[in-house]
């Protein structure tokens, strides 16, 4: 049963449940996935959760404990992703909710949209049916990655400095999603990736490309001192190490692009955009935390 801030009944359904996460799920208070299937009660569930997306349909639903931030804002990772709603980037929808189980009051959850086939079809136009969709060294999740692995191999193996090599990453990857995905980790300076924490998506045709998707920034944003504004997240984000939070596959493609001279300069210009009023500035970063 899905009350609105008025107290009113949205939506009632039968539905599937399933604990999430890792670590967090130690935590007293538990992340859930909520499932909406016709087996169940309602296929879909046709509602206006998160009221700031005309957005109105949705498959599945997050209860998050806010993860690795469980015991401090709370909050993290949906502040971050409002942060960067303007930039070429999908992000994650986001209510706060106070949460019953079996009439047992499990407190302040954050409601967050799920990254899968249906918040792509719904959020983006997607086909559902024909999408990619792979996790850190190219792990599937939906459709298939062999192009992907290929496209690991030619950045491993070629000089991307040549201007024919640098021509056929472009059209592999969305470049401008791609240098806006590795400006806001950097900015938020986050440890818990590039070896974590890591999604991509494109649908099966010949002219899409590869797009990156940015979630659990749980440890951003001086959570430690891993993390914080003197924290060197460039060399980080190009770190050539093989032991967590990095791993060879993490971060090949930005490593190697960072070779070529007219993506360097791209990036540096699109990074000092990224600082101005429109993206990262003090007074907008102070103006969504009172939002919040």
């Amino acid at each position: 049963s899905y009350l609105n801030r008025q107290g009113e009944v949205g939506f009632e359904t039968e539905a599937g449940i399933r604990m999430r996460g890792y670590g967090s799920a130690a935590n007293p208070q538990k992340s859930f996935n909520v499932y909406f299937r016709e087996e169940y009660g309602m296929s879909t569930v046709e509602y206006p959760i998160f009221d700031n997306h005309e957005v109105e349909k949705y498959k599945r639903v997050i209860f998050r404990n806010s993860g690795g931030d469980f015991v401090k804002t709370h909050f993290r990772d949906a502040l971050l992703q409002e942060v960067m709603s303007t930039m070429n980037l999908e992000k994650q929808d986001f209510w706060p909710s106070i949460l019953f189980l079996n009439g047992e009051y499990w407190g302040i959850h954050n409601m967050r949209e799920k990254y899968d086939k249906h918040y792509l079809k719904y959020k983006c136009g997607a086909d559902e049916d024909s999408l990619d969709v792979l996790s850190i060294c190219g792990e599937i999740e939906e459709g298939d990655n062999a192009d992907y692995l290929s496209l690991l191999e030619f950045v491993n193996s070629k000089n991307i400095s040549e201007e024919d090599n640098y021509q056929y990453v472009k059209s592999q990857i969305d470049i401008d999603n791609f240098m806006d995905f590795q400006i806001a980790e950097i900015y938020f300076a986050n440890y818990d990736w590039p070896c974590n924490n890591y999604k991509i998506w494109r649908e099966q045709k010949p002219d899409s490309k590869w797009r990156f998707l940015i979630y659990d920034l749980d440890y951003s944003f001086f959570e430690s001192d891993l993390s914080s504004y003197t924290t060197n997240s460039i060399d980080h984000a190009a770190s050539t190490s093989n032991e967590w939070p990095h791993c060879n596959c993490s971060n090949a493609i930005f490593r190697n692009l960072l070779v070529n001279q007219e993506f360097k300069l791209l990036f540096i210009e699109k990074h000092d955009e990224k600082e101005s009023v429109t993206y990262f500035s003090k007074d907008k970063l102070v103006l969504i935390f009172f939002l919040f």
